[in-house]
């Protein structure tokens, strides 16, 4: 088992391992992807700002996660405010972005997001997630992580929540009807 980074001439099975667990997700009513989301350009974004990585088991990938290491690529909508102010009230550096002086900037933060977790459905409850995820936890130690999963998710949140991930607040987000909880490590 190998966890590395995701490279551009991966990209078509990036797209077909989105598009089976997509079909999964949607076949057991949990309809927070459809043909838009995830995109092809999303995934080619990703991969150029080396933040796609994946879990791969005899050259298979099996599963994909985003990892943003600035904050503000993650949270940059109007009414994201409210996220922000709460990360950083469970984080204890003093130099936590702020919204109205760092974005659009490169600086660093001690929080990181994950985004867009997918393992191939013939491989959950096998403990690949939990291996990937682990792996970039442990890479980014001394960092606190947060991720943003839609309510209707169960699965993916008692996931998260067995991880050792903890509630911060439920928030809506612009790209969808549903409400959202935001989890952090």
């Amino acid at each position: 088992m190998l966890v590395r980074l995701i490279n551009l001439e991966e990209i078509n099975n990036v797209i077909n391992l989105c598009n089976f667990v997509r079909d999964d997700l949607n076949k057991n009513n949990i309809n927070i992807w459809d043909d838009d989301y995830p995109s092809h350009d999303i995934f080619i974004e990703d991969i150029k700002n080396k933040r796609l990585w994946c879990i791969e088991e005899n050259s298979e990938i099996i599963g994909l996660v985003t990892v943003i290491d600035n904050i503000y690529d993650e949270l940059s909508w109007d009414g994201a405010e409210n996220i922000l102010s709460n990360i950083k009230n469970i984080t204890n550096a003093n130099e936590v972005c702020n919204a109205y002086s760092v974005s659009n900037t490169n600086e660093v933060c001690n929080v990181y997001f994950l985004s867009r977790l997918m393992i191939n459905p013939n491989y959950q409850r096998k403990g690949y997630g939990t291996i990937l995820l682990k792996n970039i936890i442990k890479q980014n130690k001394n960092k606190t992580c947060c991720l943003l999963v839609s309510k209707i998710n169960l699965k993916a949140i008692l996931f998260y929540k067995n991880i050792g991930f903890k509630y911060l607040l439920s928030c809506n987000v612009p790209w969808s009807n549903d409400l959202f909880e935001l989890l952090f490590l």
